[in-house]
């Protein structure tokens, strides 16, 4: 009986493995359903603008086929003062992924084409950024077209990658503090650049790329360093393991966003589509719960057996 007992034990946490195995996904973004709404699609969210521009969905041929997600920043400001033409949007997922122990990661993966819609394609200042973010209790709820007034992203941090598109050549993996000026979701005036890579090469214009953004923590440790990578067509393009100053340590994500540009330049906006976005995070909390009360029967049980 006790040997019984054993084996339906060990068969319940191999069919349990499966679940730990698997990341638990929080978003899941394909825009099939035709809107930037969290709408009909199952994980999808909303997304919104932070500092103006035109979010829009539609058939996208370059990226693949289906919608796709295009923005277009805008080239007029709001009070005919200079346009911020590093616009951004932001999606934001409906719980917080924490990273809580050593070795638990969380991962943005998503396609995206930059478009040659922009006026000036030989400015030496244009760059995409992406980055996993915290909206520290200031998520959006709508757009907004002045995020000096908004209020909602001058204290969100997160990890970020900025690229440079044709003709520069420079990569930087950087954290972004909580300020008061405007540089991406509304960090600090300068962020920290962790990494930074001047031969890293170019994104081409009206080319779809495969993109990720990995962060793992390292230790279970309060203090613990997290390394951040950027891969495209999924090979490693910037890894830094040593993120874990005083200002740049962050476990908890709750928004991913997305800015192409250089605030203040004309020559320097650019109009981007992403498709097929997917943040996941591993371990999901509740499997790793059963897992180890599943390991404690099966040691229960053997020791009854001795």
């Amino acid at each position: 009986m006790k040997k019984i007992r054993i084996v339906y034990v060990g068969v319940a946490m191999l069919l349990l493995l499966p679940l730990v195995a698997g990341a638990q996904v929080f978003m899941n973004d394909t825009f099939t359903d035709g809107g930037r709404t969290d709408g009909a699609d199952a994980q999808d969210v909303a997304w919104y603008t932070t500092s103006g521009g035109t979010p829009s969905v539609a058939d996208n041929a370059t990226i693949g086929s289906g919608n796709a997600l295009t923005f277009t920043p805008r080239t007029v400001d709001i009070n005919n003062a200079s346009p911020k033409y590093q616009q951004r949007i932001v999606g934001q997922f409906g719980s917080t992924a924490t990273l809580t122990n050593a070795g638990d990661w969380i991962k943005l993966s998503f396609k995206i084409v930059v478009d040659s819609n922009n006026n000036n394609q030989t400015a030496t200042n244009r760059t995409l950024r992406f980055g996993l973010f915290n909206s520290n209790a200031t998520s959006f709820a709508a757009d907004a077209y002045d995020v000096n007034r908004s209020g909602n992203a001058g204290n969100d941090t997160g990890y970020m990658a900025a690229l440079s598109v044709d003709p520069n050549t420079r990569g930087d993996l950087n954290y972004e503090q909580a300020g008061t000026d405007m540089t991406f979701m509304g960090g600090a005036t300068a962020p920290l650049t962790v990494l930074r890579n001047d031969a890293l090469g170019f994104l081409s214009e009206n080319t779809a790329y495969t993109m990720s953004l990995l962060i793992t923590r390292l230790t279970s440790a309060a203090d613990s360093n997290v390394s951040v990578e950027y891969t495209l067509g999924g090979v490693s393009k910037l890894l830094n393991s040593s993120y874990g100053t005083a200002t740049s340590r962050l476990f908890s994500f709750d928004e991913v966003g997305f800015a192409g540009g250089v605030a203040n330049n004309t020559g320097g906006y650019l109009v981007f589509t992403i498709d097929n976005v997917v943040v996941e995070t591993i371990p999901e909390p509740a499997t790793m719960s059963i897992l180890a009360m599943g390991t404690l029967l099966l040691t229960r049980f053997q020791r009854r057996r001795k």
